[in-house]
């Protein structure tokens, strides 16, 4: 099931100009709202770089910029898969 949002916002015309038009904010906007609800674990990475229409690679080059870890595992998680990586090599 999915939900279609929309919403109209005004910003004064000098807003948007050469190097800033309007289509680079809406992208902006789309992105830092993503990236929130990825941060907020309300959706997956996969979600997220489909709802943005790019590859994994880009969505870490984005979440790097934003401050959101790629790998989001709690201390014991991380312990357990190095335990299990540990294991396999042996």
């Amino acid at each position: 099931m999915t939900r279609t949002l929309r919403f109209e916002w005004e910003l004064p015309e000098e807003t948007f100009g050469p190097g800033f038009e309007e289509q680079s904010f809406v992208r902006i906007v789309k992105e830092a709202a993503v990236v929130t609800l990825l941060r907020d674990s309300r959706i997956s990475q996969g979600k997220a770089a489909e709802l943005l229409g790019i590859g994994r690679h880009e969505l870490f080059d984005l979440m790097s910029r934003y401050d959101v870890p790629t790998l989001d595992l709690s201390p014991g998680e991380l312990e357990q898969d190095f335990r299990n990586l540990r294991g396999a090599c042996s």
